[in-house]
């Protein structure tokens, strides 16, 4: 759980075995931003979901990638490495490594955020388009265990709104780089 403050749903992710990451508030963009730069330049993406499912993929890492070797003037580092993001959200270089690592080998797998922290401030949608390009780039949209449209959204788009279409597929999850094949329910 990303969060300024030890909010209820950090002390309970900690109390479960999850992890609490007291991030400066406001930025979660430069946080995500190095996440999604550690996720390319480790390979991680998943190819097959992009190239199936995304249009406007080159363009968008295009632009993405033509800053990483632009230096950002209030700190005179480079943009979205680990150095820049823990001199930015006052995370360890090591932390956030931890997470990219995480969020990098483990699939299927999800980013989500509330509305009432990162929607909600200055420059939030940057990091609501970065969270979900992570999702996308790592083949995590519309999967179960992982990012999911929500049904109004799905049914407009033409799609699927019943929890069947999920359930009755089989699914890879990959966790710590070792692969299981089932149906969702015998997954977790």
């Amino acid at each position: 759980v990303v969060d300024p403050a030890m909010c209820t749903i950090a002390a309970q992710a900690t109390a479960n075995g999850g992890m609490w990451v007291p991030i400066r508030p406001g930025t979660d963009n430069h946080f995500l931003a190095a996440i999604l730069r550690h996720i390319l330049e480790k390979g991680y993406e998943d190819q097959a979901f992009i190239d199936e499912y995304c249009s406007g993929y080159d363009e968008f890492i295009s632009a993405f990638k033509s800053y990483w070797n632009k230096t950002d003037q209030s700190n005179g580092l480079k943009y979205f490495t680990m150095e820049w993001a823990a001199d930015k959200t006052t995370l360890s270089e090591d932390k956030i490594v931890e997470i990219a690592e995480i969020i990098g080998t483990t699939k299927p797998g999800a980013i989500c955020w509330g509305m009432n922290g990162v929607g909600h401030r200055y420059a939030g949608y940057i990091a609501s388009t970065l969270g979900t390009a992570i999702n996308v780039v790592m083949g995590n949209y519309e999967a179960p265990g992982g990012s999911i449209d929500c049904n109004q959204v799905r049914i407009s788009k033409g799609g699927n709104a019943g929890g069947g279409f999920f359930n009755n597929r089989a699914v890879t999850r990959t966790d710590n780089r070792t692969s299981v094949t089932g149906k969702p329910e015998a997954l977790h």
